[in-house]
C-alpha cells in the first residue's frame, strides 16, 4: 500500500488490498509475552538463542527468565509465599552462577566419633546426637545458602514407647518432613531370633507419639512358607509416600524377600523372593523397578497402592519388561560388579516455603559398577574399568508406554520381554568413566556427585556434579580444570561427557551411546581452608547438601 493512501481509499477505488508478510517480530511485546508464557520450555530457551529481540525480550521479564531458569538449573518453583518472582529469581541466577564458576557453597559439620551419626539423605543434610543414656536422639536439619531451607532441630524420646532396653539400629533411620514422618528400626527378639522391624512415630509431636495415620505399630518383613526369622540375617528399609519398602537377605538360602507395605492401610501391595543380587527400589507409586547386580539388567513391576488385600508372591518372571546393559567383549571370563546403587527422590518441606528445590520427576537411579576379567589381556594396566551408569526414572517409566505400542515377538507379549540396549539406552542414559581413584559420594534427585580424592594430599578433594535432565544441553559449560583422569581412547571421562556422539569402546561389544543430556560442574575443596587439620588424617564424608556440598567432619572430639 502506497504512503498516504488509507485502507478505505483502497477499497472504495474497487483494487484489492496489497499483500503485506507480517512477522512475528512485528507484534507487539504483549502479546510476544503470553505466546511465550503457554510454550514448553525447550521453546524459550531456543528462541533465546534465535536473536536479539527475543533474547532481550525473555531477559527483561521476570516470569519467562524464572520459568527458563529453574529448567536450566533442574529446579521447581517453590510453595506460595510473600517472596515475589524478582527476588526468587535473583537467589536462582546467585546458586547457577556459584556452580558455573566452580563456587559450590559448602558447609562442613563436625561430630563426636562414637555419638553421632551423620547422613546426607533425599532431605538434605542432617545428623543424630545420639544420649544412650538418657534414650534421646536429637536430630539436626542444616540449612540451606540459596533456596531459603532454614534449619531445624528436633528432640526425640524414645522412653515414652518402651524402647529402653533395645538395640536401636542408628543406621537405618529416615525422616519424611512432607508427612512429619520419623522411622526407625529396633531389633526384638522373639523365639530366639533377633528380628529387625520399622516402627513409625510423629516427629512433630512433643510427646513423641506414633503416627497418627499409621494403620498399625510395627511392620516386618513378610516370609514365603519355608522361610524363618532365623535365616533373615539383614534387612533394609525404603520409604516413598505411603509405601514402606523392606528387605530381608538370607546367606543360606541364598535369596532376598521384598515386602512392600501401604502403612495407611496396614495391607501390603507388593511382595517379592528372588536370587540374593536383586536390589528393589520404588520410582512411582505405581512401579517397582528391580536391578540384578550380577547381570545389570533392570526388571520393571507394576504395584496397586490401594490394594484392599494382601498381594499374592511375586517372581522376577512377572515382571512388566527386562532392560539389558550394554554387551560386553567376547573375551571369556568378563562378567560386571556392582559397587553401589543410589536412588534418592528430593525431599519436600511443607514446615517452611523454600524458594525452589530439585526437581522430583527428574531424579536418576544412579549405578557405580566395574567390569572384571579373569584374565586380562597382556600389558593392561588393570583387569578392571569402573563406570558410572545414570538412568532417569522417566526413562523407565515411558519404557513400558514404548513397549507397549510396539508390536512383540510372535507368540509373546509385551510382559517379561526382554529389552535390547540399542532399544532404550542410547537417548534414555548417561555413562560415566571413572578412574580408581574416584567413587560416587551421594545422589540427590537428578544430582549426582563423584569425588576424586588427591593422591598423598587428602585434605584436597576434586568434587564433580553430574546432573541429568532435559535442558542440561542448553545450560552446560566447559570444565575450567582437569578431568577424573587419563583415559584410554575412546572412553568418556568426566571432563567430555558432555560431547555429542562419544563411544564406549574398549571393553563392550559394539561401541556404546549414552547420549542423554547432562551437565558437568567442578570444585576443588581444600579442607584445610575450613580450619580442617590433618593431624590423625582426615576422616569424613562428602556428599551433597539442598543446593551445595557438605563434608561430615568425623573425629574423636574433647
Amino acid at each position: 500500500m502506497a504512503r498516504g493512501c488509507s485502507t478505505m481509499d483502497v477499497v472504495q477505488s474497487g483494487h484489492p488490498l496489497p499483500f503485506r508478510r507480517l512477522h512475528l517480530l512485528d507484534l507487539p511485546e504483549e502479546l510476544l509475552v503470553r505466546i511465550l508464557g503457554v510454550v514448553d520450555l525447550n521453546c524459550i530457551a531456543t528462541c533465546s538463542k534465535v536473536c536479539h529481540r527475543f533474547a532481550q525480550l525473555i531477559g527483561q521479564t521476570t516470569e519467562l527468565r524464572y520459568r527458563l531458569e529453574l529448567a536450566l538449573t533442574g529446579m521447581v518453583d517453590g510453595p506460595p509465599s510473600a517472596i515475589p518472582k524478582r527476588d526468587r529469581l535473583a537467589a536462582l541466577l546467585a546458586y547457577r552462577k556459584a556452580w558455573k564458576s566452580g563456587q559450590h557453597p559448602f558447609q562442613v559439620m563436625r561430630r563426636p566419633e562414637h555419638e553421632m551419626l551423620f547422613r546426607t539423605t533425599s532431605a538434605g543434610p542432617f545428623s543424630i546426637l545420639w544420649e544412650r543414656e538418657r534414650w534421646i536422639m536429637h536430630l539436626y536439619r542444616a540449612p540451606s545458602i540459596f533456596c531459603g531451607i532454614p534449619e531445624k532441630l528436633m528432640v526425640f524420646d524414645f522412653r515414652r514407647h518402651g524402647f529402653e532396653g533395645l538395640r536401636l539400629v542408628k543406621s537405618e533411620f529416615g525422616i519424611d518432613f512432607e508427612q512429619s514422618l520419623l522411622w526407625c528400626t529396633p531389633v526384638v527378639v522373639e523365639e530366639a531370633a533377633r528380628i529387625r522391624e520399622c516402627r513409625l512415630f510423629h516427629h512433630l509431636d512433643d510427646h513423641s507419639a506414633p503416627y497418627p495415620f499409621s494403620a498399625q505399630p510395627s511392620y516386618r518383613v513378610q516370609l514365603p512358607p519355608g522361610l524363618s526369622s532365623r535365616t533373615m540375617t539383614a534387612h533394609m528399609f525404603r520409604l516413598h509416600g505411603d509405601l514402606l519398602l523392606l528387605v530381608g537377605r538370607s546367606q543360606e538360602l541364598d535369596q532376598k524377600v521384598v515386602t512392600v507395605w501401604n502403612w495407611k492401610t496396614g495391607v501390603i501391595v507388593w511382595t517379592f523372593s528372588g536370587v540374593f543380587t536383586a536390589e528393589p527400589y520404588i520410582i512411582s507409586s505405581t512401579r517397582i523397578v528391580v536391578v540384578n547386580e550380577l547381570r545389570m539388567t533392570f526388571h520393571l513391576f507394576a504395584i496397586d497402592p490401594n490394594r484392599r488385600a494382601h498381594a499374592p508372591l511375586t517372581t522376577i518372571d512377572e515382571c512388566l519388561f527386562v532392560l539389558e546393559p550394554p554387551e560386553l567383549c567376547d573375551s571369556e571370563g568378563a562378567m560386571y560388579c556392582v559397587e553401589q546403587i543410589a536412588f534418592q527422590p528430593p525431599a519436600v518441606f511443607p514446615d517452611c516455603s523454600p524458594l525452589f528445590c530439585r526437581d522430583p520427576a527428574l531424579s536418576v537411579l544412579a549405578v557405580d559398577f566395574s567390569i572384571g576379567y579373569d584374565d586380562p589381556e597382556p600389558g593392561t594396566s588393570s583387569p578392571w574399568d569402573n563406570y558410572l551408569l545414570l538412568v532417569p526414572i522417566q526413562t523407565l517409566l515411558a519404557s513400558y508406554d514404548l513397549i507397549a505400542t510396539s508390536a512383540p515377538a510372535p507368540g509373546r507379549s509385551v510382559g517379561g520381554r526382554v529389552v535390547r540396549w540399542a532399544e532404550w539406552g542410547p537417548t534414555g542414559t548417561r555413562i560415566v568413566r571413572l578412574d580408581r581413584l574416584s567413587y560416587m559420594a551421594s545422589v540427590i534427585g537428578a544430582q549426582c556427585a563423584i569425588v576424586r580424592r588427591q593422591p598423598m594430599r587428602h585434605w584436597l578433594f576434586d568434587v564433580y556434579v553430574v546432573e541429568v535432565f532435559p535442558l542440561a544441553h542448553k545450560a552446560s559449560f566447559r570444565l575450567s580444570r582437569d578431568p577424573l583422569g587419563k583415559c584410554p581412547k575412546g572412553h568418556i571421562d568426566i571432563s567430555r561427557v558432555l560431547d555429542e556422539d562419544r563411544e564406549l569402546e574398549s571393553c563392550w561389544r559394539e561401541p556404546v551411546r549414552a547420549e542423554h543430556p547432562c551437565m558437568v560442574t567442578h570444585t576443588r575443596i581444600d579442607l584445610r581452608c575450613y580450619g580442617l587439620t590433618a593431624g590423625g588424617g582426615f576422616h569424613g564424608d562428602i556428599g551433597l547438601s539442598h543446593d551445595g556440598l557438605v563434608y561430615s567432619d568425623c573425629r574423636m572430639t574433647h
